[in-house]
């Protein structure tokens, strides 16, 4: 599993976020700026944040006592994913860039390609 999350040949010694693949970085942020954040939210609907929460009170593992904490959240936007990453989009891609390294994804609601028209190619920048 290490080395399906991490950059092949630094899973050893410390396992840092810099040496993440970009899709597990990708999901590492998601979850730190959205779901996390969430855990204790009663101003919002997170039913799932709310019965894990319910089951870690009623077997002990977090006491009676506690009543969560909030905090505002901002919704996950691709555009907006924090220092060191840039977001470009094309025609038919989203693509991703952090620490030199780059992604590419196909966007849900692509066009699909004419017969014989090549696809977009890639460039250094992507």
């Amino acid at each position: 599993m290490l080395d399906y999350l991490f950059i092949p040949g630094t899973t050893h010694g410390k396992l840092l976020r810099r040496n993440l693949r970009i899709e597990a970085k990708l999901m590492l942020i998601l979850c730190t700026h959205n779901v996390i954040p969430r855990r204790g939210d009663k101003m919002e609907i997170v039913l799932h944040c709310r019965f894990i929460t319910a089951l870690l009170k009623k077997y002990g593992a977090i006491g009676a006592e506690y009543k969560g904490s909030y905090k505002r959240f901002k919704p996950f936007d691709i555009q907006h994913l924090g220092s060191g990453w840039e977001y470009k989009d094309s025609e038919r891609y989203h693509k991703l860039k952090t620490d030199g390294r780059r992604w590419r994804a196909l966007k849900v609601d692509a066009r699909p390609l004419s017969p014989g028209e090549a696809d977009e190619p890639e460039t250094s920048d992507e």
